[in-house]
C-alpha cells in the first residue's frame, strides 16, 4: 500500500472566522490543510481598495504570501442584484452605513427592493474569485457564481452575509435554510474553492 500524500499546506488570506470554516469544509475532500492567519501576531489586515474581485483576491493573496512566505490562496465575493445594476457586488461589505448589526443590514437590502416585490423583478447572483499565490510563477485564477433572487423576509439561521435573504432558483429554500453541505456544494465560493484545489494538486508530483 503507498503512504497517503502529505496534506499541502495552504495559508488562507483572510481573518473572516465564517470563510475559514466554509473553505476547510470545501476541501474536506482533498489533501489540503488550510492554515488560518494567527490572530496573536497582530499583524495589518490585507488592502481591498481594487475596483473588482479579481483586484482584491490577488492584493490579499499576494500581501499575506509577501508577509509570511507561505503560499496563500484568498478570494473576494459580493452580491450582485439586477434591479441596483448588479451593485453592491465590490462593495457588498460597505454597501451599508458602519456599525450596522446583521439584521439592521439585511433590512436594508430588503428596503431598496421594496418597489420589485416580485421574484422576477430580484434577480440576483453571489460572485466569487479565488486566487492561489505563490504556488506557481503566475497566479492561479477560479471564478464561481450561483444565481437567485432576494427574497421578501429573512429565512434561515446558516451561513452569513446576505445568505438569508438570498433565494435559490432550484429549491424553495434560500441558502441560510440549506444545510452547509448542499450549500457548499452549489454556492460561488465553493465552486471556486473546489476549481482552486484541483489545480494545486494537479500541481503535487505526488497527486
Amino acid at each position: 500500500m503507498s503512504a497517503s500524500p502529505l496534506p499541502l499546506k495552504v495559508l488562507l488570506g483572510t481573518a473572516n472566522r465564517h470563510k475559514i470554516e466554509e473553505i476547510r469544509q470545501i476541501w474536506q475532500p482533498y489533501p489540503l490543510q488550510a492554515e488560518a492567519i494567527d490572530p496573536t501576531k497582530g499583524w495589518p489586515d490585507a488592502p481591498e481598495t481594487g475596483l473588482t474581485y479579481l483586484d482584491n483576491a490577488l492584493q490579499k493573496a499576494k500581501f499575506y504570501f509577501e508577509l509570511t512566505g507561505m503560499p496563500c490562496v484568498a478570494d473576494d465575493s459580493g452580491l450582485e442584484i439586477a434591479v441596483l445594476q448588479w451593485q453592491p457586488g465590490v462593495h457588498t461589505k460597505r454597501f451599508t452605513p458602519e456599525g450596522f448589526s446583521q439584521e439592521q443590514r439585511l433590512q436594508y437590502m430588503l428596503e431598496r427592493l421594496k418597489d420589485f416585490p416580485q421574484p422576477e423583478q430580484r434577480q440576483a447572483r453571489y460572485r466569487c474569485t479565488a486566487v492561489a499565490y505563490g504556488f506557481t510563477e503566475t497566479p492561479i485564477i477560479t471564478e464561481g457564481v450561483i444565481n437567485g433572487y432576494i427574497a421578501s423576509i429573512p429565512a434561515g439561521h446558516g451561513g452569513f452575509g446576505y445568505d438569508p435573504i438570498f433565494h435559490l432558483l432550484d429549491r424553495e429554500a434560500t441558502l441560510a435554510q440549506v444545510s452547509e453541505n448542499v450549500k457548499n456544494a452549489v454556492s460561488h465560493r465553493g465552486q471556486a474553492m473546489r476549481l482552486i484545489a484541483a489545480e494545486l494538486l494537479a500541481l503535487s508530483p505526488h497527486h
